[in-house]
């Protein structure tokens, strides 16, 4: 057994310290025992990055991947950006996001961490699934075109890829 690096134990602290998922957790703690330093780095060493295409990434445990804890930072980020650009909090609050999900793998569990995230602040959330129909609108599950209620300030919408599982 090999003992891993000071810094690569101060990653996995981190780490620890946000993962509420036993089973990453374990993966975790299991990789520190049997000295796995480089698959420790490679997931802890980087962090996701948010590109113009929002969070890109395969569905995996760690800093470097989309997962409930990453998502759930980037939309505190978000958050905390969208609170410092609006003109009056008390607007943002009153008018709110939308955060949308469609059918595939994590989707909707990302779009209620995000949705949460925002009610924590006080924001109002409307959470929908979207639909693409054939005229590249997208329309919310009660039939609703979401076009009519997107804006500027502030609307998310949580697709992810099964090619990324």
């Amino acid at each position: 057994m090999r003992k891993i690096s000071d810094e690569t134990q101060q990653m996995v602290n981190a780490w620890l310290s946000v993962d509420w998922d036993p089973e990453s957790r374990e993966h975790v703690k299991g990789l520190v025992a049997a000295g796995k330093e480089e698959e420790l780095v490679a997931h802890l060493g980087r962090r996701i990055s948010f590109g113009t295409a929002g969070l890109r990434g395969k569905m995996k445990w760690g800093f470097a991947f989309m997962n409930a804890v990453t998502v759930t930072q980037a939309s505190q980020g978000l958050c905390a950006y969208l609170r410092t650009v609006h003109p009056c909090l008390t607007d943002l609050r009153e008018r709110g996001v939308i955060v949308g999900h469609d059918g595939r793998y994590n989707s909707r569990m990302f779009a209620r961490l995000t949705a949460a995230v925002f009610l924590s602040r006080k924001i109002k959330v409307r959470l929908s699934l979207l639909l693409l129909d054939f005229d590249r609108y997208l329309l919310m599950d009660d039939g609703r075109l979401c076009n009519d209620y997107l804006r500027d300030d502030g609307d998310l919408l949580f697709i992810s890829s099964d090619k990324n599982k």
